[in-house]
Order: structure tokens, then C-alpha cells, then sequence
């Protein structure tokens, strides 16, 4: 059956206007699709991969059961350099969605393409270090979730010298906290220092790791589970497992300096250590250690998880921790290099941010080189 020709009358005015009337037709139809047939989730993260890119959004879409936690909101510090497109407000996953979406501008920009000076990736020494420990978190099971940091801590630049540093830090199903620094100072300077606190329901070591290339040539890497005992019983259920994985790597094997902390309690006989004398070894020997040692962490706080017996015993791991964070704030050498770049503001907040089981006053009780007496000095 062919259509009927419609009559001058009626017919003529449907058919100068047909092609208008289904256009609008469908785009009704689209606006009622995406309306109600298309998850509230999917738009949203839609409107995230189109701000930031999927390739990042993919590091940072984590599955989860659990809200966000609100962003701090605090006042003062410098901001990241300005870009393009105006910071958005975090993206809230709906209940039903079951996913965490971190908000790329809480990195405020990490990981960095390039050297505040200008120069390329490459001088961005230990950033694959901090990217590296971002995919191997993707991995994990469970979620990965933001915890707040004050703004001025999350970036800051160098007022006269040519510096900048960016902070951020999460929780996740086995971790309680887990925070990344970076400083960067151009070909001169280069800083990575990342730690790794279990839940309180595990007396697993707490992963420490300082990754340092000063004077344009000097480079120092540090990583380490730091016991909570020095017990045999200890050291045989979490340290020992790490000492053929040292032996693979004789430039890793020295011996640390006693300069600024000469109580060892907080470090273990399998730590990686050392000075490193090519900048090719920072890729063929750091790396790959670095990686074997974060595997093996990771899996060892997830068998863990969950041997700690009752309150009291978890009591001591937490008081464990209070004690390493205090430890660290007293005598943490990078307070001078934080103060000689950024101020003593600054040095104090990064401080109390990094160890923030610690009573902050700990910090007047920090060591000050002894001046010489007239005597001592022969004069």
C-alpha cells in the first residue's frame, strides 16, 4: 500500500514542514533517553573523562561500596599555575553507581610532564616512581580513596628559587594512609618521598621511601619496611623474606649513616640503600628493586590484615605508629631543606602533615647543630 497524496488543503503545509516536525521528534526522543534510560554514573563520569582525559581518569575510577570523603577546604598558600579550564568541584559518585571518583584537580596537576624550569619528562627523575606506585594501586583490591590536605601543602612553589612541591593522599582497603610528595627543582634537585601506613588491624611494617638527586649529580635512594619491633619473631614474619631480593642488587646494599638518626629502631637490616652513581642506574637497578620490594610489601600487609587479635594489642600498633610519626617529626633531615626553600611556615605544615600522629610541638624539641665553645674551638 503507497501513501495517499494529501490534499492542497491540509496535505500542502505537512509537507513544506515535514522534515522540521520529525527533527524535533527525535531530539525529543534523545533528551528522554539520556534523561532516564542513561545511568546518572555514566553521565557523570562522561563529564569527568571529558574534562581531564581518559587515560588519567582510568587511574583514578576506582570500584568501591563507600562515599567519598568531602575535600578540606582550607584558605592561603600559592595555587598551581592557571590552566584553561576553571577548577571544577569534586565529582560525587551516586549510592548506586558503587564508584569513587577522584577528582583530578585534588592532585593539584601530579603526576608533572614537566620541570618547573621547563625542561622535558626526563628530568623529572623518580615522577615514573610515583606513576608506577599509582598503577600498582589501581591494581589492588578494594577502593582507593582521597583524604583531605591542606591547600598550601597540596602545592606551593618557591618564592626566589626556581622550586615547586605537590602533595596528595589516600586510603584504601588495606592502608590507612598513603602519601606522595614530589620536589621539584629543575636538573639541580629532585625529591620523591612516599609512605605506607597499614589499617591498625595488622602489626605489618610501615613502608618508607626517599628517592633524593641534589647538587645536579648526587643521588640518594632509601627504601625500607619500617619495623614496629626489632624482635627475632618479628623480623622473621615480615623482614627476612626481603633479603634475597637485596642481595640481586649490590649498589643497594650500604651501609646508612648514623648523622640524623642514630637510633635504628625504625629501620631494618634489609633496607635498600644507597649512592648512586649514574643516572642510568635510577631506571636499571632502583627501579626494578623498588618494584620488587612494593610487590612484596603490598601482598605481605594483605595477608597480614586482620592479626592483630583484640582492642589491646591494636592499641600497641596504633601507639606503634604515634611513636614512628614522632620519631620522624623530631628528626627528619628534609625540615632544613623545606624551611631553606619554602620558609618555616611551610616546613612546619609539611612536618605535621607528614606526621600527623605527632603532637606538633614535638618540633621545638628538633636537634640544632652544637656551637662550639671557646675552648672546643681554641680560642
Amino acid at each position: 500500500m503507497g501513501w495517499s497524496k494529501p490534499s492542497q488543503a491540509s496535505g500542502g503545509l505537512f509537507r513544506r514542514h515535514r522534515c522540521p516536525v520529525l527533527a524535533i521528534l527525535l531530539c525529543i526522543y534523545a533528551i528522554v533517553v539520556e534523561s532516564f534510560l542513561i545511568p546518572t554514573s555514566s553521565r557523570a563520569t562522561a563529564v569527568l573523562r571529558k574534562r581531564t582525559g581518559a587515560a588519567l581518569n582510568s587511574q583514578l575510577v576506582r570500584k568501591s561500596t563507600v562515599q567519598p570523603r568531602e575535600p578540606l577546604t582550607t584558605s592561603g598558600g600559592s595555587s598551581p599555575p592557571a590552566t584553561a579550564d576553571p577548577p571544577h568541584p569534586p565529582v560525587v559518585a551516586h549510592a548506586v553507581a558503587a564508584e569513587t571518583l577522584l577528582p583530578p584537580s585534588y592532585f593539584q596537576s601530579l603526576p608533572w610532564t614537566r620541570s618547573i624550569t621547563g625542561d622535558g619528562p626526563e628530568t623529572l627523575l623518580y615522577m615514573p616512581f610515583l606513576e608506577a606506585q599509582m598503577r600498582h594501586l589501581e591494581a589492588q583490591r578494594g577502593f582507593v580513596r582521597q583524604l583531605p590536605v591542606p591547600e598550601n601543602v597540596a602545592y606551593t612553589r618557591a618564592a626566589k628559587k626556581a622550586s615547586q612541591m605537590g602533595s596528595f593522599c589516600v586510603e584504601t582497603e588495606d592502608f590507612r594512609k598513603i602519601r606522595f610528595t614530589y620536589m621539584d627543582g629543575g636538573k639541580g634537585l629532585q625529591v620523591f618521598n612516599s609512605v605506607w601506613y597499614p589499617r591498625f588491624d595488622t602489626d605489618a611494617p610501615i613502608l618508607g621511601i626517599d628517592l633524593l638527586l641534589f647538587a645536579g649529580h648526587k643521588m640518594l635512594a632509601v627504601v625500607d619496611f619500617q619495623p614496629l619491633s626489632q624482635e627475632a619473631a618479628y623480623k622473621q614474619r615480615f623482614i627476612n623474606q626481603l633479603g634475597p631480593i637485596k642481595a640481586k642488587y649490590p649498589a643497594l646494599n650500604e651501609a646508612m649513616s648514623n648523622r640524623y638518626y642514630e637510633d635504628t629502631r625504625w629501620f631494618s637490616e634489609h633496607m635498600l640503600f644507597g649512592r648512586l652513581k649514574e643516572s642510568s642506574q635510577v631506571q636499571s637497578t632502583l627501579f626494578p628493586a623498588f618494584m620488587e620490594y612494593l610487590t612484596v610489601y603490598s601482598d605481605t600487609v594483605r595477608r597480614s590484615r586482620g592479626c592483630v587479635p583484640d582492642a589491646e594489642v591494636e592499641e600497641r600498633v596504633v601507639s606503634r605508629h604515634r611513636a614512628y610519626d614522632e620519631y620522624q617529626l623530631v628528626h627528619d633531615p628534609a625540615h632544613g631543606l623545606f624551611t631553606g626553600y619554602f620558609g618555616a611556615q611551610f616546613a612546619h605544615d609539611m612536618l605535621t602533615f607528614q606526621f600527623d600522629m605527632a603532637d606538633p610541638a614535638l618540633l621545638l624539641q628538633k636537634k640544632k647543630p652544637q656551637q662550639p665553645s671557646h675552648q672546643q674551638s681554641g680560642q
